[in-house]
């Protein structure tokens, strides 16, 4: 099954993805045979160039792990970029309008559903060893187009941007929303009393729902309310591993 066909449905387990920050293929090999869902490598707040986002989705490939962009803005020219390198798909950080995202999923499409270019050089198109017709077949198919919503001005326009065609998922960025409503973490009880609220609605219009985690004890909570895939953070991960490792070496040493 696809990930855009997961995603589509909504009785099934819940996925689990990984932001990796690192251009780095060995992480993201490393992530794959951790048994995550799917991988987003993260050009927002990452380290990635053009390169190293290729090589990644390559490692991602080469395992058969779906592996999404993150993109850095909703510049077609960086989605389109992501989407030739070979990212399964693309989830665009702070969107506010209904304008953006319908201009992010013809971005993401090539015509006549969106305004896509193609280019049979590309890695999506295995550098022209692959006829346009499967290349675009696949990706009409397969593209997942995803947008966050992480600011006040995003959630009074949630409605709106719920009701445009192709975006397949609305990720709620935990981080951003506390910071924006003035919540000292995502952890506090309003910003899980917003996310009450928010989540039937995404889940009401037919679109998949995804969240960020940093309290795993929520993940039940979450998934009750329509939740439909949850990200962690490779990067978070290993800084706690670390933590743990040190910690436990100096209790063995002192004691």
């Amino acid at each position: 099954m696809t990930l855009k066909k997961a995603l589509a449905t909504p009785s099934g387990t819940p996925l689990l993805g990984a932001f990796i920050g690192l251009a780095s293929p060995p992480l993201v090999e490393m992530a794959a045979r951790g048994g995550f869902d799917f991988i987003i490598l993260d050009e927002e707040h990452g380290a990635f160039s053009r390169l190293g986002t290729e090589e990644c989705l390559r490692s991602a490939r080469f395992l058969g792990t779906p592996a999404m962009v993150r993109t850095a803005d909703a510049n077609p020219t960086g989605i389109q970029a992501a989407l030739d390198s070979g990212a399964t798909g693309i989830q665009v950080p702070s969107v506010v309008t209904a304008a953006e995202a319908d201009a992010i999923v013809a971005a993401s499409h090539f015509p006549p559903v969106g305004r896509r270019g193609f280019g049979s050089t590309t890695s999506a198109a295995e550098y022209g060893f692959r006829q346009r017709s499967e290349v675009m077949g696949a990706a009409q198919a397969e593209t997942v187009v995803a947008v966050q919503v992480e600011s006040r001005r995003g959630v009074d326009q949630l409605t709106q941007i719920l009701s445009v065609d192709g975006v397949d998922s609305v990720f709620l960025g935990t981080s951003d929303l506390s910071l924006d409503y003035g919540f000292p973490s995502p952890a506090d009880q309003r910003m899980v009393d917003l996310l009450r609220e928010l989540i039937p609605m995404i889940v009401a219009s037919g679109k998949a729902c995804g969240v960020h985690v940093t309290d795993l004890g929520q993940v039940n909570l979450l998934r009750s309310l329509g939740v439909r895939y949850f990200t962690v953070s490779v990067m978070a991960l290993i800084v706690q591993s670390m933590r743990a490792a040190v910690g436990d070496f100096r209790s063995h040493v002192e004691h």
